[in-house]
């Protein structure tokens, strides 16, 4: 018959890590949440002709999009998507504004923003503005342009935007319309 040791020298092995868990756990909890960046408010110019800013959009929550009415794939795509989900989502997707920014200005006018965003939906804010402003903006917001001959290869995702311009989602443009629907109904809450 064998004699049993006694469990006593595997409890330090075990207690030691576990007490390290609980100590490093603590001192994240401390530090909270990553921070989330802030956008800037940029003014530009809606479909009317008018100053618009982003801070100033109705609705608890902001879809925002660039791209340009000339594109022949992903821009018609997206915004058919994103503008299907909202619409999807019934009363609740009044707390959502879809904004489409332009990375084209010099092709796309208010008028043709106009026509393009209702095309596809009457709720999309459309908005353009000098080419300085609008580097500004995409280069704040992370979206890549390079014009090749008639077409502009552009950063291709949506952002989910609180009302302080908190960047709350990048989503790419390959979700469907059921994804986006689930994904915007947790932000709405």
């Amino acid at each position: 018959m064998k004699k049993r040791r006694p469990a006593l020298p595997l409890l330090p092995l075990i207690a030691i890590p576990a007490l390290l868990l609980a100590l490093a756990g603590l001192y994240l909890a401390r530090l909270g949440p990553a921070p989330t960046p802030r956008l800037p408010a940029l003014t530009l110019i809606d479909s009317a002709g008018q100053p618009m800013s982003l801070a100033a959009l109705p609705g608890r929550l902001r879809l925002v999009y660039f791209g340009y009415t000339n594109c022949p794939d992903i821009c018609p795509t997206t915004l058919a998507t994103l503008t299907r989900a909202i619409a999807a989502l019934g009363p609740a997707g009044r707390a959502i504004t879809p904004v489409f920014i332009t990375i084209d200005p010099a092709r796309d006018s208010p008028a043709v923003l106009a026509r393009y965003v209702r095309a596809f939906s009457p709720r999309p804010v459309a908005l353009t503005g000098p080419p300085a402003i609008l580097a500004r903006a995409e280069r704040a917001y992370g979206i890549a342009v390079t014009p090749e001959g008639g077409t502009i290869n552009h950063t291709a995702i949506m952002l989910l935007l609180d009302r302080h311009n908190t960047l709350l989602a990048a989503l790419p443009v390959t979700l469907g319309v059921p994804a986006l629907v689930k994904t915007l109904k947790a932000y709405l809450g």
